[in-house]
């Protein structure tokens, strides 16, 4: 199998980046989780009454993705690489939304919470990038195969 290294270090980070997103989506919607607890006042002025919409969009659109395009990667399955590039996109939307809809409402919080949404911005770049790597360097035609040229 070409580029082994690559496909094992986008595995990785989808799965990182997919547990971690399913396990703050469930702490945003249930409150379970006590690091993952915050006060409704961080959503003043956004279109969300409480962390419900925020945090199933954490845990099935970003962790759902990213948990998906591993295994898909990792079963070698064609759409893989498309889902790849997809999460990461999805990822780095999630956080640039929570920066603008909530990070002047942080407070002493605020360095915290930007290294990770940064931290989390970046695993998002670098999932699209070696999703993007792949496509390249596979020649990666997706659906090509089934549109009639006739």
């Amino acid at each position: 199998m070409k580029h082994k290294f690559v496909r094992f270090t986008l595995v990785v980070v989808e799965a990182f980046v997919g547990i971690w997103a399913v396990i703050g989506g469930v702490g945003l919607v249930t409150g379970a989780i006590p690091l993952i607890q915050f006060p409704l006042s961080l959503l003043q002025g956004t279109l969300f009454s409480d962390f419900t919409i925020p945090g199933l969009a954490l845990g099935i659109l970003i962790g759902g993705s990213s948990l998906f395009a591993a295994a898909a990667i990792l079963t070698r399955r064609e759409v893989g690489v498309l889902a790849s590039a997809l999460a990461g996109l999805f990822t780095m939307g999630f956080e640039v939304v929570e920066v603008v809809s909530v990070n002047s409402k942080w407070g002493d919080a605020f360095p915290i919470a930007l290294v990770q949404q940064i931290t989390i911005f970046v695993l998002g770049l670098t999932i699209f990038g070696l999703a993007e790597y792949l496509w390249r360097a596979e020649g990666h035609r997706f659906l090509t195969r089934y549109i009639s040229h006739a």
